[in-house]
């Protein structure tokens, strides 16, 4: 493929997942309603599609839990508030240098990339990480 194709696909990219996702919503709901989807592939039918596993009634599996004599701190799961959370509470308690503490306590750390039209670049291209933490060295010579 040539640059311009290629350009091409990718700009079109989102608007052929929505499209997919919308196709695939239309078939799902002919078979719900019992229309036959076989084609000289095959047929389509539905699936029972199932989530993570969940107690049943609220607060049963704890009193089950207790009568065996487990204690409480292995029932339960303590967490931390996500930075947002923290923010938040900072924000609400009108601590001043909210900003200044969430720069200390939080990062946003780069987690992959992603590839886009240079024109449609939505977060700034910002300075090397190290450059965070050290100042360049000035050629000395020049």
């Amino acid at each position: 493929m040539t640059n311009d194709q290629l350009a091409d696909v990718l700009d079109a990219a989102p608007m052929i997942k929505d499209w997919l996702d919308t196709v695939e919503t239309y078939a799902k709901n002919l078979v719900q309603g019992g229309h036959d989807l076989t084609s000289s592939k095959g047929r389509y039918e539905l699936q029972d599609a199932f989530g993570n596993r969940a107690f049943t009634e609220d607060g049963a599996h704890e009193e089950l839990m207790l009568c065996y004599g487990i204690p409480e701190h292995e029932l339960y799961v303590t967490k931390a508030k996500t930075p947002a959370q923290v923010e938040t509470v900072l924000r609400r308690r009108k601590i001043k240098n909210w900003q200044q503490l969430m720069k200390q306590l939080a990062d946003k750390p780069m987690k992959g990339v992603s590839l886009v039209r240079e024109d449609l670049r939505t977060i700034p291209e910002s300075a090397p990480k190290v450059h965070q933490h050290f100042k360049p060295i000035e050629d000395q010579n020049g």
